[in-house]
C-alpha cells in the first residue's frame, strides 16, 4: 500500500491532463441524455452539432468547420479528425496529397514517395435518407471514440488518417424527421412525414452527383471531393429489414465500365475489412456481393476520382424501436447477380442471423463497427490506399479503349444547354478547351469557338461515362429468365439527354485550344432596333423563361402559330411588341440568360400569331411526397416560371379555371392515391381528390383548361377520368419487356404546338412508362404528338423488347370540351437533367396561355 502511495502523486502528474481532457469531453449519452440508439430516442442535429463545437473548442484533435449551407439555409458541418501533429499543417497535407490526382505533373516515384509520407484521408457521412435514422445516431459515438479514445487503433488511426466527418449528408431531411418524430410519437405516422424529408426531392437526393443541383451535394462535391480526394467515402444507409443485417461491398455486378480496378479492389479490401470485423465480434447476417450494383454514376460522382465509395447498408427496425422476427420470416432479395440465402451459410454471407430482436441500439453497433474496420484498414495501409488512388487516376488515362475527346460544335441547336452541361463538367473537375481557330477531326471541320474535352485527363473518366453511349449488360443467365433488375437507370448520356451535339472523336489531333478557366457561358444575342418589335426564336430552352418574365413584367408577346412555307420564323417564334426602352430591357435580360433576338422592321402581318398572357400553373403534389413534383418544382424554379402547389383540398375546392391554365400531374401518382389518397395521415393530410376533385378537373378541362400527366400517372389520368387510352405494354411479363429507365428515340409531329424548338426526332427518358393507342369510343379520340419509331428505339442504356413500342404513342392529346389532356408516356423533366425535352413542358404551358382549343 505504501508503495502504491509513493507512486500516486508521479501517477497524477502524468494522467492529469489526460483525466482533464476526459471530463470536459461527455459521451454521447452524458451530452443528449440517453445512450445511441436507445428506444424511441432520436437526436437533433443542430444539437449535436453543439456537442461537435464544444469538443472542437476542448480537443486538439477535431476541428468543425461549415463549409456552406443547406436548402433550407442549416449549416452543413464538417468535422476535421487527426492527430495534433497532421491538424497542425492541414492544408500543407491536402496540397501535398492532391499532387496525386494530376500524372501529368507528377511522376510515378514522385507520387510513391509521397504516398509514403502522407496520411491517407477517409470521409464518413449519414442521414442523405433521413429516415434512416440509425445512421445519424452513429456519428457522435464514432466522433467520441476517435477524439477521446486512447487505445492502440485509435492512436494509429489519429497519426495516419485525417478523417473527415459530415454528420449529416442531409440536414434539413434530419431536422424535419426530428420535428416530426417528436410530435407525432406513439402514433402510426410517427416515422413518415406527409412531405418529403429533401425539401425538394426527397430519397432522390443521392442520385443528384452530375449536374449538382442542390447545396448539399454541391457542398460534398466540391469542398469534400474535389478539394479533398478521399481514399475512401463510406456512405452509411438503411435497408429494408426481413433480410441480411447489413451490406458492405463489394457490389454485385454490374459496375460501370469506367470504374478503375484499382478502385474496385479498395472497396472490396475495405468491404473485406468490414465483413472480417463483424463476423468476429458475432455480429451476424453480414452480406456482400449482393443486392446492390455499381452502375449509375448519379450515385458514385466519387469513384471516378479514385476515391472508394463505400456503402453500408443496415437492416432497419420498426423505425426507432425494435422489430422481431423469427428466421424463418427472412426473405433475402432475389433476381440480381449476387444471391445469398438468410438462412444459409455462403462465401458472401457468413454467418446467417437466426432471428430475434433486432434492436435501434444493435443496429447503431453494427454500423459503428464497420465505420471502426474502415478507418483501422485505412491506417494500416495508407500508403498504398495513397498509392492506389494516382494509379486509378493514371489508368483512366492510359485505358486503351478511351477516345481521344468529344468536341462540342460551336453551332448548337440550344446554346443554353450546351453551357449548363459544360458548367457540370467543370464542377465535376473535368478541363473544359475552347478552340482558339478552326480545326478538323476525323473528317469533320469544327468553328472556332467549339468546345473540346479531352479524355486522357485526371478526371476524364468522370467525362467519358457522362458523355458516351451506355450499354447496359444483359445479364441473365437465359432468355427464359426476367432480367436483372439494375439498382437505377440505365442511361445516363448527358449529351442525349440535354439535346447537345457532342462528338465523339477516336484519334488523335491538332487544334489551337486554349483551357477555359472560368465557367462556360453563352450570352444572349439582340440584334437589330426593333421598331417593328422582337422576335424571339424558341430554340433556346432559356427563350421560355425571357418570355415569361416579359410577361410578369406587361410586355405584349405573341407566338406564332402558324407560317408559311419559308418564312424566316418558324411556328413557336414569340413576337414582343414594340414598346419604348424595350431593347434596352431584352439586353439586360440577355445578361443573364442565353436566347436570341431578332429585331424587326415593323409588325409582320404574313404568320399568324396568338396573343399570350402570363401562363399561370398549378403543379398537384399530393401529401405524402412525390419526387418527380420536387424534380419538377426544381425546373420551373430554374426557368423563373410561377406555379402553385395543390393539395387535395384545392382540386376539391373547385374555380380551378379561375385560378389555373395548366395542371402538372408528376409521375408517381396511382389512380388510387390520386382518388383516395392515404388514410395513414393526420386528419387535415387525409383522403385524395375523390367524385368531387374528379368532376372538378372534367370541368377544368372542359372549360378550356390543360391537365398534363407524366410518365405512369398518365394511365392512372387516364383511369379516373375514363378517357378513350390504352397502354398497350399493359400485362406483359418482364421476360418479355422490360425497359427499367433508358434513352430512347420518338417521333414528334412537327407541326404539332408540343414539337415547337424541338427536331423531329428526340431522344426522351422512358421508366417503365406506358405507350399510347386509342381506345374504341363514340367521342373524338386522342391525337398522337409523339410516336416511337417503326426502328429499335434504344439509343442508350437498356430496353428488352423493343418491338412493343414500335409505332405506339409516345404524346396522346386527349381533347375534352375547349381543353385538353395532355398524356405523357415519358419524364421530359427526369430529375432535372432532361433539357434536350423540358420544350415539351414549356411549350404545353405556352400552349395552354394561348386558351387555344385543339
Amino acid at each position: 500500500m505504501r508503495a502504491f502511495c509513493r507512486i500516486t502523486p508521479l501517477l497524477i502528474v502524468l494522467i492529469t491532463p489526460a483525466l482533464l481532457m476526459a471530463q470536459s469531453l461527455p459521451n454521447p449519452e452524458q451530452y443528449f441524455g440517453h445512450r445511441m440508439g436507445a428506444e424511441g430516442q432520436i437526436i437533433d442535429y443542430l444539437n449535436g452539432l453543439e456537442y461537435y463545437k464544444a469538443m472542437a473548442s476542448r480537443s486538439d484533435r477535431i476541428l468543425y468547420t461549415e463549409p456552406g449551407k443547406t436548402s433550407d439555409g442549416h449549416p452543413f458541418g464538417l468535422l476535421i479528425i487527426s492527430s495534433p501533429e497532421n491538424l497542425s499543417k492541414l492544408e500543407d497535407i491536402r496540397r501535398q496529397r492532391n499532387r496525386l490526382f494530376d500524372p501529368r505533373e507528377t511522376s510515378e516515384a514522385e507520387a510513391r514517395r509521397l504516398a509514403q509520407t502522407l496520411p491517407a484521408v477517409a470521409f464518413h457521412t449519414s442521414s442523405i435518407h433521413s429516415t434512416e435514422i440509425s445512421t445519424a445516431q452513429v456519428v457522435p459515438e464514432l466522433v467520441h471514440s476517435l477524439v477521446n479514445g486512447s487505445s492502440q487503433e485509435v492512436l494509429r488511426i489519429l497519426a495516419n488518417v485525417v478523417v473527415l466527418i459530415a454528420p449529416s449528408a442531409n440536414p434539413d431531411g434530419q431536422v424535419k424527421v426530428k420535428q416530426w418524430y417528436d410530435r407525432h410519437q406513439g402514433t402510426a405516422w410517427e416515422s413518415r412525414m406527409p412531405w418529403l424529408y429533401h425539401t425538394y426531392v426527397g430519397h432522390d437526393n443521392n442520385r443528384d452527383w452530375i449536374l449538382l443541383h442542390f447545396p448539399e451535394q454541391r457542398v460534398t462535391a466540391q469542398k469534400v471531393h474535389n478539394r479533398w480526394h478521399p481514399v475512401y467515402s463510406h456512405e452509411m444507409h438503411q435497408m429494408g429489414g426481413a433480410g441480411a443485417r447489413i451490406f458492405v461491398p463489394p457490389y454485385q455486378d454490374p459496375y460501370d465500365y469506367n470504374t478503375a480496378p484499382q478502385t474496385m479492389e479498395i472497396m472490396n479490401l475495405i468491404g473485406a475489412a468490414m465483413s472480417h470485423r463483424m463476423t468476429m465480434e458475432g455480429k451476424a447476417g453480414v452480406v456482400k456481393n449482393a443486392i446492390f450494383d455499381l452502375f449509375t454514376p448519379a450515385r458514385a460522382f466519387q469513384i471516378y476520382r479514385g476515391t472508394a465509395r463505400i456503402l453500408t447498408e443496415t437492416a432497419s427496425a420498426n423505425f426507432a424501436r425494435k422489430r422481431s422476427l423469427k428466421q424463418s420470416e427472412l426473405r433475402s432479395r432475389t433476381g440480381g447477380t449476387g444471391t445469398y440465402k438468410p438462412d444459409k451459410v455462403s462465401w458472401n454471407f457468413p454467418m446467417p442471423w437466426k432471428g430475434g430482436d433486432w434492436k435501434f441500439r444493435t443496429m447503431v453497433e453494427y454500423q459503428h463497427s464497420a465505420a471502426m474496420a474502415a478507418l483501422n484498414m485505412a491506417a494500416g495501409n495508407r500508403a498504398e490506399f495513397n498509392m492506389a488512388q494516382y494509379s486509378a487516376i493514371k489508368w483512366g488515362m492510359e485505358r486503351d479503349d478511351t477516345p481521344y475527346a468529344f468536341v462540342f460544335p460551336s453551332e448548337q441547336s440550344d446554346p443554353s444547354s450546351t453551357a449548363r452541361l459544360l458548367k457540370a463538367m467543370q464542377r465535376g473537375e473535368v478541363e473544359v478547351h475552347r478552340a482558339n481557330r478552326s480545326f478538323m477531326a476525323e473528317n469533320r471541320t469544327f468553328d472556332a469557338g467549339s468546345h473540346v474535352i479531352l479524355l486522357r485527363q485526371p478526371f476524364g473518366a468522370w467525362a467519358k461515362t457522362l458523355l458516351e453511349v451506355q450499354e447496359y449488360p444483359d445479364l441473365r443467365r437465359s432468355p427464359a429468365d426476367p432480367p436483372v433488375v439494375p439498382y437505377d437507370v440505365t442511361a445516363q448520356t448527358l449529351p442525349l439527354m440535354m439535346g447537345v451535339e457532342a462528338v465523339q472523336i477516336e484519334e488523335t489531333f491538332e487544334a489551337n485550344l486554349k483551357l477555359v478557366e472560368d465557367e462556360v457561358m453563352f450570352a444572349g444575342e439582340v440584334i437589330g432596333d426593333g421598331a417593328g418589335g422582337f422576335m424571339i426564336m424558341s430554340g433556346s430552352n432559356e427563350a421560355y423563361a425571357v418570355v415569361d418574365q416579359l410577361l410578369d413584367d406587361g410586355v405584349q408577346v405573341s407566338q406564332i402559330s402558324d407560317a408559311d412555307p419559308g418564312e424566316m420564323y418558324p411556328p413557336g417564334s414569340f413576337h414582343v411588341a414594340p414598346m419604348k426602352g424595350l431593347k434596352g430591357k431584352l439586353q439586360d435580360l440577355a445578361e443573364a440568360w442565353h436566347f436570341r433576338a431578332i429585331g424587326l422592321p415593323s409588325v409582320p402581318e404574313s404568320t399568324t400569331s396568338t396573343p399570350l398572357h402570363n401562363p399561370k400553373i398549378g403543379l398537384y403534389e399530393p401529401w405524402g411526397g412525390v419526387m418527380d413534383a420536387g424534380w419538377t418544382r426544381r425546373v420551373l424554379e430554374q426557368w423563373d416560371l410561377e406555379f402553385k402547389t395543390l393539395r387535395h383540398t384545392d382540386i376539391r375546392g373547385g374555380s380551378l379555371r379561375d385560378q389555373y391554365d395548366i395542371i402538372l400531374l408528376p409521375e408517381g401518382i396511382s389512380s388510387t392515391r390520386l382518388m383516395d389518397g392515404s388514410a395513414n395521415w393526420p386528419d387535415e393530410y387525409k383522403g385524395g381528390i375523390g367524385a368531387e376533385g374528379k368532376a372538378a378537373l372534367t370541368g377544368f378541362i372542359r372549360s378550356g383548361g390543360t391537365v398534363v400527366a407524366f410518365g405512369r400517372t398518365s394511365m392512372a389520368l387516364v383511369e379516373t377520368l375514363d378517357l378513350p387510352v390504352v397502354n398497350t405494354l399493359d400485362g406483359l411479363p418482364p421476360t418479355e419487356y422490360f425497359e427499367p429507365g433508358s434513352l430512347v428515340m420518338v417521333q414528334l409531329d412537327p407541326s404539332h404546338p408540343l414539337a415547337y424548338g424541338l427536331p423531329t426526332k428526340l431522344p426522351v427518358m422512358n421508366r417503365r412508362g406506358p405507350a399510347f393507342e386509342p381506345k374504341s369510343t363514340i367521342g373524338q379520340g386522342p391525337q398522337m404528338a409523339a410516336r416511337y419509331p417503326h426502328y429499335d428505339a434504344r439509343v442508350s442504356g437498356f430496353l428488352l423488347g423493343e418491338k412493343h413500342l414500335r409505332g405506339k404513342g409516345a404524346i396522346a392529346i386527349q381533347p375534352l370540351g375547349s381543353g385538353r389532356a395532355i398524356l405523357f408516356s415519358m419524364n421530359p423533366q427526369f430529375r432535372a437533367m432532361t433539357h434536350g425535352s423540358y420544350k415539351l413542358i414549356f411549350n404545353a404551358i405556352f400552349w395552354a396561355a394561348r386558351g387555344a382549343a385543339l
